[in-house]
């Protein structure tokens, strides 16, 4: 059972524990401004700027919300020769995150740029290249993930379908007697994923890896496409995040639903980094599946009333917790 005990018991095992974070780095810049007329250009909004920043994206973030939960953590994935990647690079240095990137001349850093105003997003331009590492970049690495497993107590691949996450890296993760590895998938390489421990998509994920007839899943039809996915893949455990409806968990043949707190969403970004990280942090950490699924739809929660990627502490998620009691409580 999930209360603020036991998240003080698991925080002491969070804290002695050391994740390895592989994927698509993305660098999240934030143009916000106000409006006040539309363009004689073109009929577009003219935002007047305000103020702009940026935050650690993709698998950057997930390593951040590990962090921030107490974890310690060791991160890898490509990083352009440039301005965004040295700003990426200083980002998560300051957190103390033990950051090993492999620079690549070729490509630029993958960067998402939102444009906000009255808080509401009006456009976001990307710029990435999604080709695979060079020889000697994926050779790198490899090096680096092999130096670095053994100390490790789970992986967590952050798939992004930037590039990052080939063939041959998913094949030496299989090899081995590795680690538990969560995966945050992406479709194009769902046949990469077998017998990886525990998947996360979220519904519109789910529905592609197994092709359904709907563009989602819903808590009607969870159980079924969560079935599909673990025979496909063979994998330990499959977690599809569901939006409000909260998640499905199925694990050794046996699914649950783990609901969500009615909230007004802000904003909807990292919210999946969020909900990988806590996951796969309280489950290392001793929950049961289940538990780790309502830790984790907490500290996402916490995510989407917020503007922009966050990182989520224990303590959010234990005041999050007491929430979420009295409404309990207030509504029986």
């Amino acid at each position: 059972m999930l209360n603020e005990k036991t998240i003080s018991v698991i925080s002491k095992r969070i804290k002695s524990a050391t994740f390895l974070v592989i994927g698509d780095l993305i660098l999240d810049r934030y143009i916000e401004g106000t409006v006040e007329r539309i363009s004689p250009e073109a009929p577009v909004p003219v935002v007047l700027e305000k103020r702009t920043w940026a935050a650690p994206g993709g698998a950057a973030n997930v390593a951040l919300n590990l962090k921030s939960l107490g974890a310690q953590v060791t991160l890898t994935g490509l990083l352009g020769n440039d301005e965004d990647g040295n700003c990426l690079q200083k980002m998560l240095e300051k957190a103390d995150i033990y950051f090993f990137p492999v620079v690549e001349k070729q490509r630029p850093t993958t960067v998402k740029t939102r444009v906000s105003a009255r808080n509401q997003q009006l456009i976001r331009i990307d710029r990435e290249i999604t080709s695979l590492p060079s020889p000697a970049g994926l050779r790198k690495m490899l090096s680096i993930i092999h130096d670095s497993i053994s100390r490790c107590k789970a992986i967590i691949l952050s798939d992004y379908a930037k590039g990052t996450l080939t063939p041959s890296l998913f094949q030496a993760l299989q090899a081995n007697g590795n680690p538990p590895v969560y995966v945050d998938p992406k479709p194009r390489n769902f046949r990469h994923y077998k017998n990886f421990h525990c998947l996360l998509p979220n519904a519109s994920e789910a529905a592609q890896l197994v092709r359904t007839n709907t563009t989602t899943v819903t808590p009607t039809n969870a159980q079924q496409v969560a079935k599909q996915i673990v025979r496909k893949l063979g994998c330990n455990e499959v977690v599809i995040t569901l939006g409000e409806h909260g998640a499905f968990v199925f694990c050794k043949n046996r699914g649950i639903r783990v609901p969500a707190r009615t909230r007004r969403v802000f904003d909807v970004t990292g919210a999946g980094d969020t909900f990988t990280a806590a996951f796969a942090a309280a489950e290392t950490a001793g929950l049961n599946p289940e538990d780790a699924a309502l830790f984790a739809n907490l500290a996402a929660g916490i995510v989407v009333e917020r503007y922009g990627p966050s990182a989520v502490s224990l303590a959010d998620v234990k005041k999050e917790l007491k929430v979420k009691k009295i409404l309990n409580e207030t509504t029986t």
